[in-house]
């Protein structure tokens, strides 16, 4: 991809700016990395045409980096933050980056008194929404429905999901598959690129407009940049 990138930005540059060193092509290029994971995820998008799973070209582009957690009982954190009773805290890997797929096991006592097992949906809610429907019956949580809220636990940046159910129901279990946060390009020592080969291309492609860009923006700085030299 350095190579690459090199190739095609001494074929297209116009301004005369010379080459980039190293560490700046990796900076393009994971930059660029990030713009392809963040398209291919975001749900904004009306044209649905990178929307992640939308078809098989997009699956592919992003599937390198699905993951799966589990977290159990003993795993959950509790503590002044919680907004109810009864939640608990999950702890995010520091990779995470989107949800994909959520759900909790969780037991209760049935109407014969005894205890009883069964997997429920996890809702992603707002802060808002918790406030405005906790208390409502036919909207609150409970065995059929966990709901889920996000929580910056600490310092470090970590990410909590703040899992709530009601006083009858105990979360024993949360499932999570999300989209992992790419390791970085280093040119330097060799790191590749997560993503799949299909997508190399375009990155190395958004990366060079990148480059453009920034040279363009350098010269202008230094009143380099005339007007004939600017291609349409």
């Amino acid at each position: 991809m350095h190579y690459e990138f090199e190739v095609l930005y001494g074929q297209i540059d116009n301004y005369g700016g010379g080459r980039f060193q190293s560490h700046e092509i990796q900076t393009f290029l994971n930059r660029a990395q990030e713009i392809i994971v963040e398209g291919g995820y975001s749900k904004d998008r009306t044209d649905d045409k990178r929307f992640f799973e939308s078809n098989e070209k997009t699956r592919r582009e992003l599937n390198e980096l699905i993951c799966d957690a589990n977290y159990t009982g003993g795993q959950f954190n509790t503590g002044a933050s919680a907004l109810h009773d009864n939640a608990v805290f999950a702890e995010m890997s520091s990779n995470f980056l989107y949800s994909l797929k959520e759900d909790c096991t969780v037991q209760y006592t049935d109407c014969n008194g005894e205890t009883a097992t069964k997997m429920a949906k996890v809702k992603p809610i707002k802060h808002d929404s918790y406030l405005m429907d906790i208390n409502n019956q036919f909207k609150k949580p409970g065995k059929e429905v966990i709901w889920r809220m996000d929580y910056q636990g600490d310092s470090t940046g970590t990410i909590m999901h703040e899992l709530i159910s009601d006083s009858d129901t105990t979360i024993t279990n949360y499932h999570i598959r999300y989209i992992k946060r790419p390791q970085k390009i280093v040119i330097i020592t060799n790191v590749p690129c997560e993503l799949n080969e299909s997508v190399h291309n375009e990155i190395v492609k958004i990366a060079v407009d990148l480059a453009i860009e920034t040279q363009k923006y350098r010269l202008a700085q230094k009143g380099e940049l005339q007007t004939n030299n600017i291609k349409s």
